[in-house]
């Protein structure tokens, strides 16, 4: 198992019983890191949906895009790294 399932994290009651675990709100920069890591699972599954006919490639196409072009717009929030010391 890995370390992540050994981690207790704490656990939040829900209505009609059972928990929720709670995590704290990534960073833009975990955000960033997600979305990429996403873009490289995507390339590496997008070309056997477009052979079994789940996606056109066209479809694959535009999905990257778009996720490209969220990374692109989250990079540009970030703050620079000579602009934090300030």
């Amino acid at each position: 198992m890995s370390r992540l399932h050994h981690r207790k994290q704490p656990a939040i009651p829900v209505e009609g019983g059972g928990t929720v675990r709670k995590f704290p709100a990534p960073s833009l920069m975990c955000v960033i890191a997600e979305l990429k890591r996403e873009k490289g699972m995507r390339e590496h599954v997008y070309p056997r949906l477009i052979d079994i006919g789940k996606i056109t490639e066209e479809q694959a196409l535009y999905q990257q895009r778009c996720l490209s072009e969220a990374i692109e717009l989250l990079e540009g929030l970030q703050v620079p790294k000579e602009s934090k010391a300030a």
